[in-house]
């Protein structure tokens, strides 16, 4: 006969908790896709890596040409060519919250965890309230085995965002 006592592990904030952070490394590991989805964040990025070639040697200067490329390089798995437009993109727009959040994704998808974290970071000190960067932190931190933070990230993100579907999860 029940006791009562999943009852009162359920009302203990401690066990709570447990529960909580199984089901936000499900969640965070999972959402690689949706993140990947999120992308078309200029007019350029409907463009072919041919067009985009040639307006970026019309117009070196235009950062937002070299972000919509490294989108394109994105779809195709070309990470460190991504990397290398991000690069270029950052110089010309230093601090560019849009551009450090690609680059930190980059950087994810090979599996550099601190330069990822690093970027997303960044992303957030110039944009403290975009979804893509603190999910991607708190996902960055959660994969490098920094727990705390990730779960922090996530509490941050849901202030800004309550009903943040992939948070809340």
């Amino acid at each position: 006969m029940h006791n009562g006592t999943s009852s009162r592990f359920a009302s203990c904030p401690f066990f709570r908790s447990l529960l909580f952070v199984p089901a936000a490394c499900l969640v965070l590991l999972a959402m690689t896709a949706v993140v990947a989805q999120a992308r078309a964040t200029t007019p350029a990025a409907g463009m072919t890596l041919d067009e985009l070639d040639q307006s970026i040697r019309d117009d070196p200067r235009n950062a937002s040409l070299y972000v919509a490329r490294a989108e394109r390089h994105m779809a195709n798995r070309s990470f460190p060519r991504a990397v290398v437009d991000l690069d270029q993109a950052l110089r010309l727009t230093p601090g560019d919250p849009t551009a450090l959040k690609l680059r930190g994704e980059a950087y994810a998808r090979m599996g550099n965890w601190a330069r990822s974290t690093a970027d997303y970071e960044q992303a957030v000190q110039s944009a403290p309230e975009s979804e893509g960067a603190l999910f991607g932190l708190a996902r960055a931190r959660l994969e490098s085995g920094d727990l705390g933070r990730a779960l922090e990230d996530l509490s941050r993100l849901l202030r800004f965002t309550p009903n943040h579907l992939e948070g809340r999860l």
